[in-house]
């Protein structure tokens, strides 16, 4: 398959590099890029509502939201954890 460039920052760049640095910079999440589409995906290998995908067409819009998702999923484990007594170290 032919790759095809986008424009990110005024810079032509392969998007599944970007995709791919994305992944390597933000460990959790698997980030691909769809040449259909023409959009990133973000899909998050933590516990997270079943079904959670993240879609821009952006790299920037997307690592933001994987961002919110990630202190969203944190705050959720330390509610879970002092709702169950705080664990093994309280």
């Amino acid at each position: 398959m032919k790759r095809e460039p986008v424009p990110v920052r005024g810079v032509t760049v392969d998007p599944r590099d970007v995709a791919a640095r994305i992944e390597r910079t933000y460990p959790g999440w698997l980030v691909m890029w769809s040449p259909y589409f023409r959009e990133f995906y973000g899909f998050p290998c933590f516990m997270v509502p079943q079904g959670t995908v993240l879609r821009y067409r952006e790299p920037d819009e997307l690592v933001a939201e994987m961002l919110t998702v990630q202190k969203a999923a944190a705050q959720a484990a330390r509610v879970v954890a002092g709702a169950a007594g705080g664990g093994m170290w309280s």
